[in-house]
């Protein structure tokens, strides 16, 4: 499990690399990635806080998704949630990856003009 660390209101990514049990890469040509963050793992996808989904990739053989976050995205929320990220391949299989705490973290400065 692991720990992604934001501040509220600031562009963020991250790139996450797919990966099959012996750790060789996925093509991810002509798949999707979701990414998901929700106050409680319980919610249903509708109540996820943010919701981001690709399935355009700069060098899809390299199994590598970036996923932008914009500040608005972080913008009203604070605390500690939940996320994860599945990948839809294109066979239509479904895989989770990456999966722990999302903290967005208070910032001093708010103002942006």
């Amino acid at each position: 499990m692991k720990k992604i660390e934001v501040k509220r209101g600031d562009s963020a990514t991250f790139d996450i690399t797919f990966t099959d049990d012996d750790d060789v890469v996925i093509d991810l040509t002509d798949s999707t990635v979701f990414f998901t963050v929700k106050r409680k793992v319980t919610d249903t996808d509708a109540e996820a806080v943010i919701s981001e989904e690709s399935s355009v990739f700069e060098a899809p053989l390299t199994g590598v998704a970036i996923i932008s976050l914009a500040p608005a995205d972080t913008a009203e929320l604070e605390g500690v949630y939940s996320y994860d990220v599945q990948l839809k391949d294109n066979d239509g299989n479904i895989s989770s990856s990456d999966k722990g705490k999302f903290v967005i973290l208070k910032d001093v400065t708010i103002r942006t003009t």
